[in-house]
Order: C-alpha cells, then structure tokens, then sequence
C-alpha cells in the first residue's frame, strides 16, 4: 500500500491464528506455541499499519479495533444478502420436481449449510430427533435439508431407518434454487453444536430477507438480534429436547410465528448488501479525508 501510496484497509472475517490453535489435537499443541506468537505478532503489525478496519461480525471487529492504532478509522459490515436479486431467484422453478405440494396448514422447517458432524460445531442430530418425535404425533410440521457434509449419510441412514415421511434431504443447491426453497418455508433452523465458533452465519442474511422465523443455538451478535429484533427464538446447542420444545411453542402460537416472520423480513432489509456496502463508501470517505 505504500508502494502504491494508497490507503490500507484490512478486513477481518476469522479469528486467525487463534483457530488453528483450538482446532490442533491437544498433543500437538506444545509445538504450536512459536508459530502462533509469529503469527500473532505478524497480525499486529499488519494491523497497526492500517488506516482502516472492518469485520463481519462485532466480536471479530473488537479484535480488529485492538490490533488496530488508535488513528485507524473503522466499523463492522455485515456479508448480507442482495435483497432485489435475491426476490428475484425465488422466482426460480427449478426444484418443483423436488419438492411435495405444500399443504395448507403445514409448517416447513429449513436448514440449508454444511452437514458436518465433526468436532460438535453443528447440531444437525437435533432436526432429526426433532423430526422423529413430530413424526409420532401426526404434526403438520415437515423439516427440509439442503447442502453437503459428512452428515449426509447420517440423514439418509435416519430416514430410512425410521421410515419418515416429515424430513426430506434434497442435496446441494445453487443460490437461487435456495431462494425459491425459502419462498415455502416458515422457519429457518441455525443449528450450532456448543463446539462452533459461528458468529453471524450468512445462513441468517437468507432467512431473515426471506421472511423466516429463526431458531438457532448461537450465543453472540445473531443472538442479540433475534432477541432484539423479536424474529425467532434460541434453543441450548445439542440439548434436542429444548430444541424440541422451542419448535413446539412456534407450532402451537401461529400468530406469534407470523409475528416472527414479517419482523423478520424487516430485519433482512437491515442486512441488503447496498446498504452494508454504503456503510464501507463512508469509512472511505472518512479515511480520505481524515
């Protein structure tokens, strides 16, 4: 940047090297102990260097701000979601073949994201627990998965296994398939298992521009706004009978779920990416002319 006289602005969207050190096997730790003060010191410098910083999320731009000189102008701007085009994509017609006729009183439940299931960073063993107890009391609630993972076969294997008719796994989808998948569903599931290190998953940007009511296990910043914001409810990570629960209270309350869902498209406008990426002009601006 001073090369080419310009101004620096670093953004930061994960802890690094902090998760390489919790994700190394315990008997491998001692020897991470240089390599991660280097990298430590090497971040420092770097941002101590920088006239500007962002993050995507408000805990990740605390770290920013104290790696940062006190000059450095700075503000958290979230990934978001491009509101308009994404309207448009649900338009999209491409899953009508995977997809049931929606009945008139059922609830969809969505989860759409990675399946993983190693190191308890995401609970998806809750949406089947969830979607085996409602299988038993005839409920007009029907769970959806879509995307990729070690936990594809796991949701496969349960469904066989139990012979359910209310959970439908429809693989990885395209953004705008995801878009028209959404336009059916009711409420949006950010499963988190206690292990994970998720802030603001980019999963909320499409369920709140979609209208969904959100239940999630996530503590932190996505907490805070669902709370805040009064567009869904939080569940304690891999306690499935509270996650149960908590879909039983959405079930039974349809004004309260509807309630949910229009101040969650609300929200969702917060997030328009036209609207982050004005936040980002200004910072700019501000450096400039500073």
């Amino acid at each position: 940047a001073k090369l080419k006289n310009s101004y620096l602005i670093l953004d930061l969207m994960d802890e690094w090297p902090e998760l390489f050190e919790k994700a190394l096997p315990k008997k491998f730790k001692i020897f991470s102990f240089f390599p991660v003060i280097f990298f430590k010191r090497l971040r420092k410098k770097n941002y101590n260097s920088a006239d500007g910083v962002i993050a995507l999320a408000s805990n990740y731009y605390r770290l920013a701000r104290s790696l940062a000189n006190d000059t450095a102008k700075g503000t958290v701007i979230y990934n978001g979601v491009d509101c308009k085009e994404f309207d448009s994509w649900t338009k999209n017609t491409s899953l009508e073949d995977k997809l049931p006729q929606k009945g008139k009183n059922e609830i969809w439940c969505v989860y759409a994201g990675s399946l993983g299931i190693q190191g308890n960073n995401y609970d998806i063993p809750a949406i089947l627990e969830a979607a085996l107890y409602f299988s038993k009391s005839n409920s007009t609630v029907k769970f959806i998965v879509a995307g990729a993972g070690a936990g594809q076969d796991l949701i496969l294997d349960f469904i066989r296994k139990n012979e359910l008719q209310n959970l439908l796994f429809i693989g990885n989808l395209l953004p705008q398939q995801l878009a028209a998948l959404y336009r059916n569903c009711d409420i949006g599931m950010a499963v988190y298992g206690s292990g994970s290190n998720v802030d603001m998953p980019d999963k909320f940007y499409d369920y709140t521009v979609s209208g969904l009511a959100v239940i999630s296990s996530l503590s932190g910043e996505i907490r805070e706004f669902i709370e805040t914001n009064r567009v869904g409810i939080i569940y304690k990570a891999n306690d499935h009978f509270d996650f149960i629960q908590k879909l039983e209270f959405l079930l039974s309350d349809k004004e309260q779920l509807l309630d949910f869902k229009n101040r969650s498209r609300k929200l969702g406008k917060f997030f328009d990416q036209k609207t982050q990426y004005g936040k980002l002009q200004e910072l700019i601006r501000k450096i400039q002319n500073h």
